[in-house]
């Protein structure tokens, strides 16, 4: 009975890197054969440099092709994953689907949650960051009715439910149907990093009854 052929094809930078390690690993063993504390400046512990060189300029080259390689995910600042990936792009687009608003019960709101993706063999890395919005709540009809009456929401009567906050604005509206009160906040501030001018949303269900909803709508 014929053997079967491993027909998995080898990217030719990882085969490169792959026979750059093998020569280290060949190096290595030749050093440590010559016993106790060989000087380095014999021809063993001069191969040993230069395999490693080699090994190095053969990982470098795989920086920006499109040869498969391990990348580590994190999710501020703790590693939760590894994945391949062709590029740093697509393990950082990896990172970003991964965030799951559910893995933060105990935050409410919007908030923001950094990702970063690190490939070791390369030192390759790319971060971003993933704003989670608090999902709109239900509504009492068939959807929202978002509306600004200024007898509920404040301000002025050419832009009620507006006000003023630093370089942006708060952004208060109503839902018709159901009383819950919805903000924007175009200048919000991030707690963890001080960093403003992000937009954050919040709901407040049932913050007002139906007589007050029925009094601005007359």
């Amino acid at each position: 009975m014929e053997a079967t052929q491993n027909t998995e094809t080898v990217h030719p930078l990882r085969a490169a890197v792959e026979a750059a390690e093998a020569r280290c690993a060949a190096a290595e063993a030749a050093f440590d054969a010559l016993g106790e504390e060989p000087p380095d400046s014999c021809p063993e512990g001069f191969e040993i440099a230069t395999a490693d060189d080699a090994l190095e300029v053969a990982r470098q080259a795989i920086i920006g092709s499109g040869c498969p390689r391990l990348w580590d995910l994190s999710e501020d600042g703790h590693m939760y994953d590894s994945i391949v990936a062709t590029s740093a792009g697509d393990a950082l687009e990896t990172a970003r689907d991964n965030v799951d608003r559910g893995n933060y019960n105990d935050v409410e709101g919007t908030f923001w949650v950094d990702v970063r993706v690190h490939c070791r063999e390369t030192d390759e890395s790319a971060s971003d960051t993933v704003q989670c919005d608090e999902d709109e709540p239900g509504c009492s009809g068939s959807e929202h009715d978002w509306q600004s009456p200024i007898e509920l929401v404040g301000g002025i009567k050419e832009n009620p439910g507006v006000w003023g906050k630093g370089g942006g604005v708060v952004i208060t509206e109503v839902c018709m149907c159901c009383g819950c009160k919805r903000t924007t906040d175009t200048w919000a501030q991030r707690p963890d990093t001080g960093q403003q001018g992000l937009t954050s949303v919040s709901y407040d269900q049932a913050a007002f009854s139906p007589d007050e909803l029925a009094a601005a709508a007359e």
